[in-house]
């Protein structure tokens, strides 16, 4: 007999990223400071940059050709040039790298392209950074950020903040596809970065804003907005007073049209303006520079949900108590290099100022909210999570299957897949419960309203992006590679995670001793208690031939199964949309009495043989 093998012990332990499963973990690991150094044989190559800058229109600044080294690592024939508005004109000019330009397919840690911010008029050096940090903490799909010394041949340039490009990489990462449109609103005008080349859903969004009101508003902008995204981007935006952006001219933000779901989703951008004095936007700012914020404003429900968003994202995240901490982390992480950086047009003096009137805006802003919504008289709302500890894990998950020896879904894919166990005596409400793979974006995906796991009971997540068929499915799919996965609450309470190594096909990483044990690979227990297994089963099982009559079904369904002899006993399962097991029996007889009409999954087991079929029951 083989013995279980703990998945701990397939990471590449001496390797400090073996767990890195997102393109961009190093490059954006915020706890490191990184070194970049731009190597040209022409020692004259920043004033090249500086010339084909001054020499062409913002934006479109060609990129010119030279070696790069990140952390040690060369990169040649990387594209840079100078980037930004106003702040290009900065003596630390902010750069933009392209490191696919001339060599196509090249990337730096999954990455194609990269923002080196210059913190232009922040003597903080960390105002983006915050930016960033709060949207992703609040649940908006936000770029990353970390922090770097940049050379020029050799000349120091000084501390720059790295920021993740939003491209194809990045609505791959954060999105159910990356087929859709990205609109990039450039200089308080719309534009098409990436997709088809028309306005048409931003139109529409707009459109019904501007025309519809009250029940026929909400009715119509639910089909085309992630409402619950906007307002949680619009609550962040004011705290920080984010100047210079969506909510006050109308500037400086993407949005992404994502064709599964069919909604628009904004994405922040360019926050070195916000975080300043001498503005202090109120909780709720009315006739803003935004016609679909103005308009929700307006419309009881929306108003009543950003309030009550307000009270949770006061309580957990939008406070001094949270941010300062990291206030002073990056102030710590970037100081002795901000000392030296010749072209910072502060003193060191200016820059510990900062950091104390950065922590001293996080109590003014929190106090100005909560007299806001006291003067609103608003009644908050407790938080509390509604998993009691230990009651919800992960249980049980495949990262690679297929139809020899995967779990059917109700569509008839065999995709990757989470299974999740209820360890309480009572049934559980996932509302505020989120799903992920990524440990910088923990609220990658919610699970809908209204979602439970009975007691003692398991549930079923389908990881394949389809997110437009019938059942759970979540926007990621597991990396084989390994990686990282976790559930947590609104409040940013981790309700339980698992950090795995390198997969196998049609295996599972289950948890033995059922819902406590570690993790192991072995033969998948799809919705069914992890315990007897003992052992791996490398090799693929085979495949049942079954025959399910009748087919549409009501009251009894019976199997045929073409199993070789020997093969005993067999195990019969019939499945739900959400691929959680209705009925199992060891007879080729399911009794269908009490189900509602719909599409099931019959599984059929026997011995490594292993076959799946739809049935449509018509009810009883």
């Amino acid at each position: 007999m083989k013995t279980l093998i703990p998945l701990c012990l397939l990471l590449l332990a001496l390797n400090p990223f073996a767990s890195a499963q997102t393109d961009g973990d190093r490059l954006f690991d915020s706890n490191y400071l990184h070194e970049i150094r731009f190597e040209s044989a022409d020692p004259s190559f920043f004033t090249m940059l500086e010339n084909a800058f001054n020499d062409s229109q913002p934006e479109h600044s060609p990129y010119l050709g030279t070696a790069v080294r990140i952390d040690g690592q060369v990169l040649d024939s990387v594209g840079v040039r100078i980037k930004g508005g106003s702040s290009a004109y900065n003596l630390k000019r902010p750069l933009k790298i392209d490191f696919n330009a001339f060599m196509p397919g090249q990337a730096y840690d999954g990455i194609k392209k990269l923002n080196l911010q210059n913190a232009d008029i922040d003597p903080s050096v960390q105002r983006d950074a915050i930016a960033y940090y709060l949207f992703r903490q609040a649940g908006v799909h936000a770029p990353r950020t970390a922090f770097a010394r940049v050379y020029v041949n050799d000349v120091y340039h000084g501390v720059y903040i790295l920021v993740e490009q939003v491209d194809k990489n990045f609505l791959r990462e954060h999105f159910a596809s990356d087929e859709g449109t990205l609109y990039k609103n450039k200089i308080c005008s719309i534009e098409v970065e990436a997709g088809e080349q028309n306005l048409a859903h931003y139109t529409e969004m707009i459109s019904i804003a501007t025309s519809l009101s009250g029940p026929a508003f909400q009715t119509a902008i639910e089909k085309v907005l992630d409402t619950d995204a906007f307002l949680r981007y619009f609550l962040v935006s004011n705290f920080i007073n984010a100047t210079d952006n969506a909510i006050d001219v109308d500037c400086n933000y993407y949005l992404y049209h994502q064709p599964k779901s069919g909604l628009l989703y904004w994405i922040p951008w360019d926050f070195n303006y916000a975080l300043h004095a001498g503005v202090n936007y109120p909780l709720v700012f009315l006739n803003s520079a935004n016609q679909v914020f103005d308009k929700m404003m307006d419309t009881p429900v929306y108003r009543e949900r950003y309030l009550q968003l307000a009270c949770t994202l006061l309580d957990y995240l939008l406070n001094e108590t949270h941010v300062n901490p990291v206030i002073a982390q990056n102030a710590q992480l970037i100081r002795d290099a901000v000392a030296v950086d010749p072209r910072f047009p502060y003193t060191i003096a200016a820059f510990d100022q900062q950091q104390d009137f950065l922590k001293n805006l996080m109590l003014n802003r929190r106090q100005q909210f909560e007299n806001d919504l006291n003067t609103l008289a608003v009644a908050c709302s407790d938080l509390a999570s509604p998993v009691p500890p230990g009651g919800i894990v992960l249980n049980e998950f495949v990262a690679s299957a297929d139809s020899i020896g995967g779990n059917p879904d109700p569509a008839g894919g065999y995709p990757d897949w989470i299974e999740l166990y209820n360890h309480s005596a009572d049934t559980v409400l996932l509302d505020g419960v989120y799903l992920s793979d990524d440990e910088d974006f923990e609220k990658k995906w919610p699970f809908p309203k209204g979602t439970r796991i009975p007691p003692s009971g398991y549930l079923i997540v389908w990881a394949d992006q389809d997110i437009d068929e019938p059942g759970l499915h979540a926007n990621f799919k597991i990396s084989k590679e390994g990686g990282y996965l976790a559930l947590v609450f609104e409040d940013r309470m981790l309700i339980d995670s698992v950090r795995y190594g390198p997969q196998t096909t049609n295996l599972a990483a289950a948890r033995v001793p059922n819902g406590s044990g570690p993790l192991v690979q072995q033969a998948a227990t799809f919705g069914q208690n992890n315990g007897p297994l003992t052992q791996i089963r490398p090799e693929p099982a085979g495949q049942l031939e079954l025959e399910l009559f009748p087919n549409p079904a009501s009251g009894v369904l019976y199997v045929r199964i073409a199993a070789p002899a020997g093969q005993t006993p067999v195990t019969v399962r019939l499945l739900n949309a959400l691929g959680q097991t209705l009925r199992q029996q060891q007879t080729n007889r399911l009794d269908l009495s009490g189900l509602p009409a719909g599409l099931y999954t019959v599984v059929v087991e026997a011995g490594p043989l292993r076959g799946a079929r739809k049935v449509v029951v018509s009810g009883n």
